[in-house]
Formats: structure tokens, sequence, C-alpha cells
């Protein structure tokens, strides 16, 4: 399984979707670490050669 962590603690899975990085929490996202995970997921993305970053 694919996780992310906030603050140290798995806060979610990510999958790849045709060419497109996929998040997936498993709570609501405080507004901060909503923005610092997709900041740091779209700089990932573009490393990658992904073309986008979803939040589901």
């Amino acid at each position: 399984m694919r996780t992310f962590l906030i603050d140290g603690a798995v806060a979610g899975t990510w999958s790849l979707t045709d060419g497109q990085l996929e998040l997936a929490p498993f709570a609501r996202l405080r507004a901060p670490d909503r923005g610092a995970l997709l900041s740091e997921a779209e700089r990932q993305a573009t490393f990658a050669g992904y073309r986008s970053v979803k939040l589901i």
C-alpha cells in the first residue's frame, strides 16, 4: 500500500492513474496540511513526469 504522512502519521494513500497522481486522505485535512500536501505532491509529480495531481 502506498501511503503519505502528515506530521509523521499515516494520513492517506496515493496511486497513479493514467499519468495522474491521486491522493486519498483517510479524513478531512486541515487547510495548512492540505496546502502542504498538494504543494509537495505537485513537486514530486513534476519530477517524476506525471501530468497532474488530484485530491480525492
